[in-house]
């Protein structure tokens, strides 16, 4: 245990460290301040980390759980964007991914401004009982000057080594923004999921709705907030209510 609070520790002061440098070169950049104007991939050369805090309520058929994830706080997602096309980035358990904008950036090209943006996003993690691996397809459409549409198809393989169980998942997730203001903006998403869990000689399948709405706040280029909240139902198994406050730190 107290190696492991030495390293959230150590992490947590490089966050720090970066923040600092953060705002000592938040002249440098490119980000724009609009949610509504900003693509799928941050500028290149671009440094961003996304630390959040997150409580639940998973409500079941006999009992009902309550939580708070500091994960993402402790071991905050960090990225950079390669050029503007193609970022990396490292998760929580500090797995790898990546994201690669398939057309055109606006920041790069005015004329894709009012166009459709899609880019390809995936990640791998695993460990010595578990492999994990997901690829999305993300999409963005300024629709007018202040509304944009976003969403992602997504699809999952997950496997346990230890109890021999694949897990299938796919879903669509469509939401859309409205640009309050050149700082604050609102978006709603409506998401639906289906997976398909292979059990040794057991499939369970199972479908799951959920939306979500996400206040987002813009103080400067280099610093945004995010307060959220959304409810999940799994087939009437479960339902889980979640709210989340969080942060976007870019330099």
């Amino acid at each position: 245990m107290e190696k492991v609070m030495n390293r959230y520790s150590i992490i947590t002061c490089i966050c720090v460290i970066m923040l600092c440098l953060g705002c000592a070169e938040s002249r440098k950049m490119h980000m724009p301040l609009a949610e509504i104007d900003r693509p799928l991939v941050d500028p290149k050369g671009t440094w961003s980390v996304e630390p959040s805090v997150k409580a639940y309520i998973d409500a079941r058929d006999t009992v009902t759980y309550r939580g708070i994830i500091y994960i993402n706080l402790l071991l905050p997602p960090i990225s950079y964007s390669l050029t503007n096309n193609l970022s990396l980035s490292f998760s929580s358990y500090l797995s790898p991914s990546f994201a690669w904008q398939l057309t055109k950036s606006p920041l790069i090209d005015s004329t894709e401004r009012y166009k459709w943006q899609f880019a390809i996003s995936g990640n791998i993690s695993g460990g010595m009982k578990q492999g994990q691996m997901n690829l999305n397809l993300e999409f963005k459409k300024r629709l007018c000057a202040s509304i944009w549409s976003t969403g992602a198809i997504t699809s999952g393989w997950f496997y346990n080594f230890h109890e021999g169980a694949w897990v299938k998942s796919a879903s669509v997730s469509d939401g859309i923004g409205f640009q309050l203001s050149q700082k604050a903006d609102v978006t709603s998403f409506l998401s639906f999921s289906y997976y398909n869990r292979d059990y040794h000689f057991v499939t369970i399948k199972n479908v799951s709705g959920s939306g979500y709405f996400d206040f987002h706040y813009s103080f400067s280029p280099w610093f945004s907030l995010n307060i959220g909240s959304g409810i999940y139902v799994f087939q009437s198994t479960s339902t889980e209510m979640t709210t989340s406050i969080g942060g976007e730190f870019y330099w």
